[in-house]
């Protein structure tokens, strides 16, 4: 048609395209705790893997946000094969139902069998598509309490226990203690697998940061205390008190706290120094600070600025994330942060 640019078809790239989901999912993974630098785990060890996601993965939303994805890998088979090609050795035990994970002792008698003479444990565990979705609201922040057993038993067994873990929001962990390792792996996508894979053994080194703030219970939650009340109503009364202002403004305890990460290697950050700005704020404010990778693996740092207001004339929370950098760094490597901070981000309504 005159005048327009006719449409041509394109031919998808979906070896390339799984590659790229395969990324995203290694820097989107947060590592939450690595006691006694329990990960990476080594590939010619005897490892158990335990957790229906093992075989059918919980990699997607729930509902409408479903899509088919053109290839989906198992992260049984993925762990499998890095095992195996290194000369170790593989036992698998279900653990749970993927679908609805219903109580089921033998299941978890099962594991704890799989997990006694095992050298490490990865369980697999997270929220099932029915307990997190569209169209409902969750009332309880736990996992499934099958999940939540299988856990506490199988880390009583071998104390080296690590837990995958494969949600959409935020979980209490009751057997925080009890294990070595927690990797918030959320929902990684159709390359999930080979991405939790590559973090576990060491092959990718996992430098996610909370995006979100995991409460320690449901009450402390700030909206918990007026959601839904009235009922069918949503009244947000705890205006400027949302996510990490509000735990950080009342000196609140948390779980796991906003832009938390941890890492393979270790980081050294500099004296950080400001540069630019004036009275007005006319100029853009440069906050720099060098960063040095100290430790023995390549990874990235992630610096966070945040900004507060001392005697506002408003209420304003104690600290507001303004600016941030990701820098990756080799080992011995230092770079410089360089964060701009502009008029806006000193500004309140």
């Amino acid at each position: 048609m005159a005048g327009r640019t006719a449409m041509r078809a394109q031919e998808a790239d979906l070896g390339a395209n799984h590659e790229l989901a395969e990324r995203a999912a290694i820097e989107g993974a947060v590592l939450l705790k690595n006691a006694d630098d329990v990960l990476p785990l080594a590939k010619t060890s005897h490892l158990a893997v335990i957790g229906g996601f093992a075989e059918k993965p919980r990699f997607q939303g729930a509902g409408s946000s479903q899509v088919k994805a053109a290839r989906l890998d198992a992260p049984l088979d993925a762990l499998r094969a890095a095992v195996e090609s290194a000369g170790g050795k593989l036992t698998y035990a279900k653990g749970f139902d993927a679908d609805y994970a219903a109580p089921d002792q033998a299941l978890i008698d099962e594991a704890v069998a799989a997990a006694t003479d095992a050298d490490a444990v990865v369980i697999l565990a997270g929220l099932p598509g029915l307990f997190e979705s569209e169209g409902f609201d969750r009332t309880t922040l736990d996992m499934p309490e099958q999940i939540n057993a299988l856990i506490q038993a199988v880390s009583k067994t071998n104390p080296k226990t690590v837990v995958a873990l494969s949600n959409g929001s935020p979980v209490l962990m009751p057997w925080l203690d009890d294990v070595s390792g927690v990797l918030e792996h959320y929902l990684a996508g159709q390359a999930g697998a080979g991405a939790l894979a590559k973090l576990l053994f060491g092959d990718a080194n996992p430098s996610g940061k909370l995006a979100e703030t995991f409460p320690v219970s449901l009450d402390s939650v700030p909206a918990h205390v007026d959601y839904g009340q009235p009922t069918r109503r949503v009244v947000y009364r705890e205006g400027l008190n949302v996510g990490y202002r509000f735990y950080t403004s009342y000196d609140k305890p948390v779980l796991f706290p906003f832009g938390f990460g941890l890492s393979y290697t270790q980081f050294s950050l500099g004296t950080a120094t400001l540069e630019g700005g004036d009275p007005s704020l006319s100029r853009p404010v440069d906050v720099m600070v060098p960063v040095t990778n100290t430790g023995g693996v390549a990874g990235a740092a992630v610096i966070q600025v945040y900004v507060r207001q001392k005697n506002a004339s408003a209420f304003r929370p104690d600290r507001e994330l303004k600016g941030y950098q990701k820098l990756n760094l080799a080992p011995g490597e230092t770079k410089e942060a360089r964060i701009k901070l502009d008029r806006r981000a000193f500004a309140f309504w």
